[in-house]
């Protein structure tokens, strides 16, 4: 039997985070800079990008089912390369199809449809895949820090990507939209394949299982078993459905908004006053979910660092 991989060090962790990095560009490319192209260039209403970055999300509810697809067969690295493989090809139909949208409007939308849901569906296989073998290769105490460095550069690739191709966009063309969609999609393709090259380490050998032991199905998985990839796409499917669901209904409001106000400006500043509100709300219902509940061994309610030991300790 061969030995475990020994944990990952910094080096390591930081690999990681160029995946997420990479991920975060796509992402932003499709759902922040496309979205201000069909609403301000294309002069679409906000609802039709809205639509689309909520159908991403949507997709997304295939997280345990894609998680559990990387339990079955072991192993991370394929599920990672196989779902950024995806993103990036839906990133640049997503723009290719926000050009036909400037001279066949229906089927611009149909194609860019099917490219949301590519995107949606890599994030949820590259995502879900990338956090399981971050949390198996890192060791317990460093799970901590390493989530928060992996999150840092996810953000820093979101960043970095919309200054720079908001800037590439000027002036705008659809050709210009066309290579800076083509561009950042295999950049962030070939940094993922170099950032996960060996990564994963040999497979551990163990003796075949007997038939009483062989993987249970995936409906069985999630309602009794809740193994490693369902149990990270579980949490990723409900946090995509948060943010496909708020998404939507604050790009239709924008719009409905608009049309009582008229003025752009006053539309926009009531919409995000009413989220402010639903902000205040949310945070008072999360105030008393952790009030409720209280740190195992104590009588005093858990704190952020006391759930997240527990969830790595379940991990």
């Amino acid at each position: 039997m061969t030995q475990a991989a020994a944990p990952l060090g910094w080096l390591g962790i930081a690999r990681f985070g160029c995946v997420q990095a990479a991920l975060g560009a796509i992402v932003v490319l499709t759902t922040s800079t496309l979205n201000r192209v069909m609403a301000v260039e294309l002069a679409l209403p906000a609802i039709v990008p809205g639509f689309l970055v909520a159908l991403h999300y949507i997709a997304q509810v295939l997280r345990p089912r894609l998680g559990y697809g990387s339990d079955v067969g072991g192993r991370r690295t394929p599920w990672i390369i196989g779902g950024m493989a995806l993103l990036s090809s839906g990133g640049i139909a997503a723009a290719a199809a926000t050009v036909l949208m400037t001279t066949s409007l229906y089927l611009g939308i149909a194609l860019a449809v099917a490219a949301f849901l590519a995107v949606g569906i890599g994030v949820g296989a590259s995502g879900t895949s990338l956090l399981v073998l971050l949390a198996k290769r890192v060791a317990p105490k460093r799970r901590a820090p390493a989530a928060t460095i992996v999150w840092l550069m996810m953000i820093a690739g979101i960043a970095i990507t919309a200054t720079v191709a908001g800037q590439q966009l000027e002036p705008f063309s659809q050709t210009r939209l066309l290579t800076v969609a083509t561009v950042v999609a295999v950049a962030a393709f070939l940094m993922t394949l170099l950032a996960v090259w060996r990564i994963e380490g040999e497979p551990e050998a163990a003796p075949l299982p007997a038939k009483h032991t062989a993987q249970p199905g995936f409906f069985k998985a999630l309602g009794e078993v809740w193994r490693e990839g369902v149990r990270m796409g579980l949490w990723g499917a409900a946090q995509a459905l948060a943010f496909g669901l708020g998404g939507l209904l604050g790009t239709g409001a924008s719009d409905v908004a608009r049309v009582i106000f008229g003025a752009p400006a006053v539309a926009y500043a009531a919409v995000f006053a009413a989220e402010a509100i639903v902000f205040l709300a949310a945070a008072y219902l999360a105030a008393g979910v952790f009030q409720a509940r209280e740190a195992p061994g104590t009588g005093h309610p858990a704190t952020a660092n006391s759930m997240a030991a527990d969830a790595a300790h379940a991990s």
